[in-house]
């Protein structure tokens, strides 16, 4: 009779629990207005960087503007959050030169996130975007996606907004004589 009980009172235990490393539908804090920034290594397609963008305001929408200075010997790259006016990028480009990545101003690294112990790949229902397109650089958005998709921060972003289209750009510090070795992608999601 002791087994029964142990098993009445367990059972909801297990079913109401939250989620575990095998479980893809983990949702994050949906309170809070977060934007999710992967740097993806331009030559590799590696994670180089982790950044969690935190808003106080809500929006129902969101909309990326872009301010492009094009480099005819320094430019720059700004992507806007436009219903809140908030700055999520900014790099400079130099032609014949290196420019600097401005903000965000620092990434953590991707080895402090989990990734999923399955082999599935998922994609966004609505594809993607590209809030920039630089005509020095070319863009795979699948094998850039199937580089971040493993993670499990990647996947709950997606689970709680499925309807987005995520948006990947490469940013080019140097171009002209540019090295496509400091050059990156760029990969943003909204919770």
């Amino acid at each position: 009779m002791k087994k029964i009980l142990y098993f009445i009172f367990l059972i909801p235990l297990f079913i109401f629990t939250g989620c575990n490393d095998d479980d893809n539908n983990c949702d994050i804090d949906n309170s809070t207005n977060k934007v999710l920034m992967l740097k993806v290594d331009y030559n590799t397609f590696n994670i180089e960087g982790v950044k969690e963008l935190v808003f106080s305001q809500q929006t129902d929408s969101f909309t990326i503007v872009k301010e492009y200075l094009s480099p005819g010997d320094f430019g720059y790259i700004r992507l806007i959050y436009k219903e809140l006016n908030q700055q999520l990028f900014y790099g400079t480009i130099w032609w014949d030169g290196l420019g600097e990545l401005i903000y965000p101003v620092s990434f953590e690294s991707p080895d402090e996130y989990s990734s999923v112990s399955t082999d599935d790949a998922i994609f966004p229902i609505y594809g993607f975007n590209c809030p920039f397109q630089n005509s020095f650089a070319y863009l795979d958005f699948f094998n850039i996606w199937l580089n971040v998709q493993h993670l499990e921060i990647v996947r709950q972003y997606l689970h709680t907004n499925p309807n987005q289209k995520v948006q990947i750009f490469a940013y080019t510090p140097s171009v002209g004589g540019g090295d496509p070795s400091e050059w990156d992608y760029f990969v943003i999601l909204k919770n």
